[in-house]
């Protein structure tokens, strides 16, 4: 008999063990489901950031290159301002041929709304590549109208691409007051933000 209940214990002994083991096993492959879940989601952070400043470098570029207009400085066509963020302008392609400069930083401006509400892509009839929530606004960071312009400080710009992240994030100090508060909560907004100097 006393075998047989020194059995029993070793039994008993044995289905704890397993039981342990199994325990940590799940914690284990839990931790990896978060850390996957998490990685997935930095990951898709940093490809939002990726394209906003391939959006924002597309603009700088068309905005460097047409000179005349950029020399306007605050008159600027392609000031946008911070209280009317695009999109929300409603601008279309326009076909001009020669055109003016004024022409040719409405078609830049058309370009830069079509890609903050991403048409490039599409997928059963939706915008597949655009940024969630997206808005875009380009400053004048010179000298205002009547103010005295030094001729060896070139006209200056920010160009700046706004979205909304899929999750919370620290608030940062940003450069840009562009479409501040309209997204729920402040650790949502993200920013990316360029100044370009017409030489």
């Amino acid at each position: 008999m006393p075998m047989n209940s020194n059995i029993r214990h070793q039994n008993g002994m044995l289905m704890i063990e397993v039981l342990v083991t199994i325990l940590i096993v799940s914690l284990g492959l839990l931790g990896i489901a978060a850390m996957f879940a998490r990685s997935h989601l930095v990951s898709d952070e940093a490809y939002q950031r990726y394209q906003a400043t391939e959006i924002a470098h597309q603009l700088s570029e068309q905005l460097t290159a047409n000179q005349s207009e950029a020399s306007l400085r605050e008159t600027s066509t392609y000031v946008t301002g911070l209280s009317a963020p695009m999109p929300g302008h409603g601008y279309t392609s326009i076909m001009c041929s020669p055109c003016t400069s004024a022409q040719l930083a409405v078609r830049d401006l058309s370009i830069f709304h079509d890609s903050l509400i991403g048409t490039q892509k599409t997928k059963s009839g939706n915008n597949a590549s655009a940024l969630l929530d997206a808005r875009g606004c380009v400053e004048y960071l010179g000298p205002k109208l009547g103010d005295p312009i030094d001729p060896e400080d070139p006209p200056r710009y920010r160009i700046s691409v706004v979205w909304q992240g899929r999750g919370l994030a620290g608030t940062t100090v940003n450069p840009t007051l562009c479409a501040n508060g309209i997204y729920s909560d402040a650790r949502l907004r993200r920013v990316i933000s360029l100044e370009v100097q017409i030489l």
